[in-house]
């Protein structure tokens, strides 16, 4: 089992501090909820997690080690507001093209096609990202990410900004985790309400917890 440890991170945004004093641990196979009003310090925390935004003070440790080279090769953010967000006037096929080559697969159109109907979402290939399906968004681009070589964390960022159901994003990072990842999930206090989740507190979901079983 590997995991990532933040102890007491803070990390300064242009404005004021994005992050204060924030101690948590994701593992793999592992799904982490953070609920918080929506806004960039929810990003910034994906990116803190991801060693892609220095902390002003505290640490971030993965396998006990401080290495933001090997956490930014293991991690990966998810639709991150404003930093891996795709242009959501790109079609989706375009999408799907771009992320496996970049996962070191060479992005024939025909591979690009046999990843959408695997997927089950070969009827949205030529939809605008920004005109997609949030549950299809949140899950199309998340499952790109697992395409990288390294990666063993997801950190999914605020997927509740494009409306749908709690269950839908809930489930996939379910689905992820049992899949040996740790996902960590950002999302905002009404979503970890209606999950049946301490809006206020940083939430271990436990793998066999069903969602039936917590609203």
């Amino acid at each position: 089992m590997s995991r990532i440890d933040l102890r007491h991170v803070a990390v300064a945004g242009p404005h004021g501090p994005l992050l204060d004093d924030v101690t948590l641990t994701l593992l793999t196979g592992h799904v982490l909820l953070v609920p918080g009003e929506p806004g960039p310090h929810q990003t910034a925390l994906c990116l803190a997690v991801a060693g892609r935004m220095r902390a002003r003070t505290g640490q971030v440790l993965l396998d006990g080690a401080g290495d933001d080279v090997s956490l930014r090769a293991v991690t990966a953010v998810v639709d991150g507001e404003d930093v891996s967000a795709p242009d959501g006037a790109l079609r989706l096929r375009s999408v799907v093209g771009e992320e496996l080559g970049l996962a070191g697969r060479r992005p024939r159109r025909r591979a690009t096609e046999q990843w959408l109907n695997r997927h089950g979402i070969a009827e949205h290939a030529a939809r605008r990202i920004d005109q997609l399906p949030p549950a299809v968004r949140t899950r199309a681009l998340a499952e790109l990410a697992t395409h990288r070589p390294a990666v063993r964390f997801l950190l999914l960022d605020q997927p509740d900004r494009h409306g749908g159901r709690v269950e839908d994003w809930y489930s996939l990072a379910g689905d992820l985790a049992a899949r040996g990842y740790g996902v960590l999930v950002t999302c905002a206090p009404s979503s970890a309400r209606l999950l049946g989740l301490d809006p206020d507190t940083i939430t271990d979901v436990a793998l066999d917890t069903d969602i039936t079983e917590i609203r």
